[in-house]
C-alpha cells in the first residue's frame, strides 16, 4: 500500500503461480524386457543427460545430449566437446499403473534406430530420463525419476527449478476507486532458462485484459 500526497492511496496485490508446486505427479518406469535392452540402458548410463523425444508415431525416443563448454571472452562462445549421434526407440509391450504409489510401469524393449529414422518422426523434445534398476532384478531400466516417491523431490534435482519458476504473475492495482489488472506469463526451456515474458493489462476501471500488451524475448 502506497500513499500519494498524503491523501490518495494505491492498493496493490500480487498472486504467483509456479510451474510446479513441488508435489510429484507420477513416476514412469520403462522396465527392460531382456538382457539386450538392459545392456542398452547400461551403456546409456555413461552419459550425463538423456533427452526424451516424442515422435509423430506417438513413440518416445532417447538420445544422449551433446556436451558443450562455454568459452568466456568478450562474447561467450559454446564449444561442442561431445557429439553423441545415438538414437533409441522405446517400444512399450504392456503397461500398468499403481495408484497407491502413483507409478506407471511400462514393460519396454529398447531398440536402436538410425538417425534418419529418428528424424523422419519429426521428434520434439519432451523430457529427460535416467537409468536406474528400480526393482533390483539386475536389469537396468529407464525411468523418469530415481528412487521412490518419498525421495522423489530430492532425487530429481534437475527438475527442482520448477518449484520456484513463476508461470504466471497476476497484479491487481486499485487507485481512486478504479481497478487495473495485469497478467504476466513466462515460458522456459527444459533447463529452466527464461525464454519469454508476455504482459497484458487492462485500463483503469476496465476488466478487459489485453488493452495493453508487452512481449519480451530473452536471448540466451
Amino acid at each position: 500500500m502506497k500513499s500519494i500526497n498524503g491523501n490518495n492511496r494505491v492498493y496493490s496485490q500480487s498472486t504467483y503461480d509456479y510451474i510446479s508446486s513441488g508435489t510429484p505427479s507420477y513416476k514412469v518406469i520403462n522396465q527392460a524386457q531382456n538382457t539386450s535392452s538392459s545392456n542398452i540402458a547400461r551403456n546409456l548410463a555413461r552419459y550425463e543427460h538423456l533427452d526424451v523425444w516424442c515422435g509423430s508415431d506417438r513413440k518416445q525416443y532417447i538420445k544422449p545430449r551433446n556436451k558443450f563448454v562455454l568459452i568466456h571472452g568478450e562474447v561467450v562462445t559454446p564449444i561442442q566437446i561431445g557429439n553423441y549421434p545415438y538414437f533409441y526407440r522405446l517400444d512399450v509391450v504392456s503397461q500398468s499403473s499403481n495408484v497407491t504409489s502413483n507409478t506407471h510401469i511400462k514393460k519396454t524393449a529398447f531398440t536402436t534406430v538410425s538417425e534418419s529414422e529418428f528424424k523422419s518422426k519429426s521428434p520434439r523434445l519432451c523430457g529427460e530420463y535416467y537409468v536406474y534398476d528400480h526393482n533390483a532384478d539386475g536389469l537396468q531400466d529407464i525411468v523418469s525419476h530415481k528412487g521412490s516417491l518419498v525421495t522423489l523431490i530430492s532425487e530429481s534435482g534437475r527438475e527442482l527449478w520448477k518449484t520456484s519458476a513463476i508461470k504466471q504473475l497476476t497484479t491487481t492495482v486499485k487507485f481512486n476507486g478504479l481497478t487495473q489488472k495485469s497478467i504476466a506469463s513466462m515460458s522456459y526451456d527444459n533447463r529452466g532458462m527464461l525464454l519469454s515474458q508476455t504482459t497484458q493489462s487492462s485500463n483503469y476501471g476496465s476488466t478487459l485484459i489485453g488493452a495493453k500488451s508487452l512481449f519480451t524475448t530473452i536471448s540466451i
